[in-house]
C-alpha cells in the first residue's frame, strides 16, 4: 500500500488550533470571573450605599427628635400649655425688658393685671374642662384687642398680665375698657352660655414703680 503523505505543517497547525481554543476558553472564563467579581462588588457597593443612607436617615431622625424635644422643653419653660400664652417666667422677662427699653428712652409703659371674678365657682360648678375652655377663649379675646407690640400672658390660675410698651395712663385705661367689654360677651361652651366678668388693675412705669415686682403689686392693689 502507498502511505498517504503527511504534510509537515499539519500537526503543528492542529496543536496551534487546539491551543487557541483552550486559550479562548480560559480567556472567556477569566472574563466571566471578572464579571462575577464586578457584580459582587456592585452588590456590595449598593448594600453599603443603602446602609449609609439608612444611617443618615436615622441620624437625621434623631436630630429632628432632639430639636423637637428642645422646642417642647422651651415651650414648657416659657409658655402656658393651656392657652399658648407666655407664662409667669416669660412675663417677668418681657416686663423687665420693656422697663429697660422705657428707661433708656425715658419713656413710659403700663402693666395690667386681669383677674376673672368667681372663676373658682365656675370651675367647681361646670368642671375643669369647661373652665379650661373659658381660659382659652379669654386668651384669644384679649389678644384680639391688643397691638402687635403688646404682650399678654397667663400669670397663673385665673390671672392674666398685659404689658403695654410706650403707653401712658390714658392709653392703658382705654385698653382696660376694651378688654372688659371683650370678655363681657357670654362664652359659648357646649350648650351653655356663660357670662364672665373681670377686674383689671393698672400700674405705670415710672409713676408707680421701676421694677416688675413693684408694678405687679401696684396693679393688684
Amino acid at each position: 500500500h502507498r502511505a498517504e503523505p503527511v504534510l509537515a505543517g499539519e500537526p503543528a497547525r492542529g496543536l496551534l488550533e487546539h491551543g487557541g481554543l483552550a486559550g479562548a476558553r480560559r480567556s472567556h472564563e477569566v472574563d466571566r470571573e471578572h464579571a462575577r467579581v464586578d457584580e459582587v462588588g456592585a452588590r456590595l457597593d449598593r448594600a453599603l450605599e443603602r446602609r449609609i443612607v439608612a444611617a443618615c436617615v436615622h441620624l437625621c431622625a434623631l436630630a429632628i427628635e432632639q430639636h423637637e424635644a428642645k422646642e417642647h422643653i422651651n415651650r414648657l419653660a416659657y409658655f402656658d400649655m393651656l392657652t399658648g400664652l407666655p407664662n409667669r417666667r416669660q412675663i417677668y422677662q418681657k416686663a423687665s425688658q420693656t422697663i429697660a427699653e422705657a428707661s433708656e428712652k425715658q419713656g413710659k409703659m403700663a402693666l395690667l393685671r386681669l383677674d376673672i371674678k368667681r372663676f373658682k365657682d365656675i370651675n367647681d360648678t361646670f368642671g375643669h374642662s369647661t373652665a379650661d375652655q373659658i381660659l382659652g377663649q379669654i386668651a384669644t379675646r384679649l389678644q384680639n384687642q391688643l397691638r402687635p407690640i403688646d404682650i399678654v400672658g397667663r400669670f397663673g390660675g385665673d390671672v392674666f398680665v398685659i404689658i403695654l410698651p410706650d403707653a401712658d395712663s390714658a392709653y392703658a385705661t382705654m385698653v382696660a375698657r376694651k378688654l372688659v367689654d371683650a370678655v363681657a360677651k357670654p362664652f359659648a361652651i357646649a350648650d351653655l352660655l356663660l357670662p364672665i366678668s373681670i377686674s383689671i388693675g393698672i400700674s405705670l412705669y415710672p409713676d408707680n414703680g421701676t421694677d416688675v415686682e413693684t408694678l405687679l403689686k401696684r396693679a393688684d392693689s
